[in-house]
Formats: C-alpha cells, sequence, structure tokens
C-alpha cells in the first residue's frame, strides 16, 4: 500500500476514535481498518513467489492496491478500508491469473467482504494454462498473415454472456496462430482483418453461430482453422454523366450505390486513359477533350469486400 493510502486511511480511523464512534478497550483492540492475506500455490503444489496480487472495488470511484508475494506465496494487504474487494493473482506465463476463489473472469468472480478492523483470506491455487490454435485461410486456401485473432470466453448460460479475454495472438505470415496461456472454459474464436470480412470458427460471420470450443487445464487444442473470405457489395443502379458536352463546360457524374455502402471515387478519362488532376464527381470540359470520347471510371471501396469498379460513359466532346 503507498504510504498516501495508509495515512489516509490512519487517519480516517483517528477520526473515528476522536468523535467517539469507536470504543477503544486497548492498543490492541483499536478498530483500524483491516486487512486481506493469502497465499498464491501454483500448479505444481508448490509456492508461487514474486506474484503480482491486486485488490480494488467495483465501480467508478474504486479503490485499488497491488503487492507482491513472498517467498512462500503469502500476499498481505494492511491497512485497508471496509468494503468488498475483488482478489486477482496475475498469475506466470504456463498459469492464467484468476480472480478469487478460482473465477477466469470478474463476472464469475466473489467478491472478499472485509469489515472494519477485520480480516479475511484469499487463497489461491493456479492450474495449468490451456492451449488453443489453427491457421487462416483465405478462399485460395493462402496462409492469411496479419489478422488479429479474439479470443472470448463463456461465464454465464445467457446469449450475451462472453468476455473478450485475449485480443491477440496476430496471425502470422503463413496463417498460423496460437492462443495460450487460457483458462479452463468454453472459447469463440473470432478473426479480424482489414481486408476481409469479420469471421468465427468455422467459418461463420455471426457470433451467435460460432462454433464453441471447450479446453480443461493443461490442454492442447489443434485444428481450429478457418476460411476467410472478401464480402461482396450489392451494386444498385449503372450510374451516369449528366452535363452539356462542349469545352467548357461542366459534367457531372451520379455514381451507382451500394449495400453495404461504400467509398467513392472518381477517375475521368479521355480516350479511355486518365486526365491529369480530374478525380472529383464533377469535371469541366477542357479543350483538348474536343473531339474526344470522355468517360469517368468509379470506384467502389468499403474494407473487407471485394472492389467493384464501374466505367461510366459521357460520349463524345463537341
Amino acid at each position: 500500500m503507498s504510504a498516501v493510502r495508509r495515512t489516509a486511511a490512519l487517519a480516517a480511523a483517528a477520526l473515528l476514535l476522536s468523535v467517539g464512534l469507536v470504543a477503544v478497550e486497548s492498543p490492541a483492540s483499536a478498530a483500524l481498518p483491516g486487512t486481506i492475506t493469502g497465499v498464491v500455490t501454483r500448479a505444481n503444489g508448490m509456492p508461487l513467489a514474486d506474484a503480482m496480487v491486486g485488490i480494488w472495488t467495483p465501480g467508478e470511484e474504486a479503490y485499488e492496491d497491488f503487492v507482491d508475494t513472498d517467498s512462500t506465496g503469502t500476499f498481505t494487504f494492511s491497512f485497508v478500508p471496509p468494503d468488498d474487494y475483488l482478489v486477482y493473482v496475475y498469475g506466470t506465463s504456463t498459469e492464467p491469473g484468476i480472480y478469487w476463489p478460482d473465477a477466469p473472469t470478474e463476472h464469475t468472480a466473489t467478491l472478499v467482504p472485509l469489515t472494519l478492523g477485520g480480516s479475511a483470506t484469499a487463497n489461491f491455487t493456479l492450474t495449468k494454462g490451456a492451449t488453443i490454435s489453427g491457421r487462416l485461410i483465405n478462399g485460395q486456401g493462402a496462409g492469411v498473415g496479419g489478422a488479429d485473432v479474439e479470443t472470448y470466453l463463456q461465464y454465464g448460460a445467457c446469449a450475451s454472456c462472453w468476455e473478450l479475454v485475449g485480443d491477440g495472438p496476430w496471425t502470422g505470415a503463413k496463417g498460423y496462430w496460437t492462443a495460450r496461456n487460457l483458462n479452463p472454459g468454453t472459447y469463440r474464436i473470432g478473426f479480424a482483418h482489414s481486408d476481409y470480412l469479420h469471421r468465427y470458427f468455422t467459418g461463420s460471420t455471426s457470433f451467435a453461430d460460432a462454433t464453441t470450443i471447450t479446453v480443461t487445464a493443461g490442454q492442447t487444442r489443434s485444428g481450429v482453422n478457418v476460411t476467410i473470405r472478401k464480402g461482396v457489395l450489392a451494386v444498385h443502379g449503372t450510374g451516369s454523366v449528366a452535363g452539356l458536352r462542349k469545352v467548357g463546360r461542366t459534367l457531372a457524374a451520379t455514381a451507382p450505390t451500394s449495400t453495404p455502402r461504400a467509398v467513392t471515387t472518381y477517375r475521368w478519362l479521355r480516350a479511355g486513359k486518365p486526365i491529369t488532376g480530374a478525380t472529383y464527381r464533377t469535371y469541366r470540359v477542357r479543350s483538348a477533350d474536343k473531339g474526344k470520347r470522355v468517360s469517368v471510371r468509379v470506384t467502389l471501396r468499403r474494407n473487407g469486400y471485394v472492389t467493384v469498379v464501374r466505367t461510366i460513359q459521357a460520349g463524345r466532346i463537341l
């Protein structure tokens, strides 16, 4: 506990004593803020030294504090104000962290109650972490690198009782990925890549339809492979160009629309070749266009979807 918090806790206790709210029978029985203590044991039964343990109260105005375990795996929080606390041990590289008493998420944790001047015990026994691995490929069978692997853990029976517990790792250049040191439980795995539609194992675009994967302590589950694909825009209309086809007049393009909505860009062409600087929806006809056919190339882009390109003819400039 920091010196500031310790001083504040002592000051609060002194104030209670001074206004007679706490009876004092002896120095040993003074109602000072309490303590939370416990022992962290590894999966192999040995004490875990130098593990970080945190306590905090739920809510926006949360009290929090952090200590490390000693050589016997013991931790102690002193001068703790009375309240109900979440207690969390951060685990190791092979044993995932948990909330007291044995909860992988805050949703399933049990609060540790602490009364004024009281003491509470929160012991932990860690388990071996599980591993889930697989490969992400595209529709042509090539590995897709640079995708974010999302790991969701189920914490209840309701449809929304899932928590994102791992945002990463990223898939390698050939699409292979491994999520390590997972708590035992039931998972859904998602894949996010800017060039493709969001997918879940085993290929669904809907989280509710994703296939679940259940692992036990220390279990390795491989072969969680997914094919990720680009979406196809539904294009509505063919587009058009309005305006007089004469030098000095302005032509205006109307692009086709799409579902879902895409970003539209324009490139005006003279005899099929790009016109320098002509990249807006409207185009002022130039003297160099006279007698030539002018058109506009419209491109519809949206992340995760196949790009659509349409060329709309304006006609020959008079």
